[in-house]
């Protein structure tokens, strides 16, 4: 994975994986733009929701200095 530029994208849920320290590894795809195509990992917490829920929700990746933030719409 390379890193993504500070911006916003439109993205959408294709895995999730709950690890063993209360964390969930979730992989997104970017949907438009010049980096559609693109699949991202991001760590989140459990409150984000269950793995199940997860996959498919479609979301909005905010990149501002290098951090990834996912807001899932729901």
């Amino acid at each position: 994975m390379s890193e993504l530029p500070d911006g916003t994208y439109d993205a959408f849920i294709v895995d999730v994986e709950e690890s063993s320290d209360e964390a969930l590894r979730i992989e997104v795809a970017i949907t438009s733009g010049q980096h559609k195509g693109a699949l991202i990992a991001l760590r989140a917490t459990r409150a984000l929701g269950d793995a199940t829920s997860l996959i498919g929700m479609p979301g909005t990746l905010r990149v501002v200095d290098g951090l990834p933030h996912l807001h899932v719409e729901r």
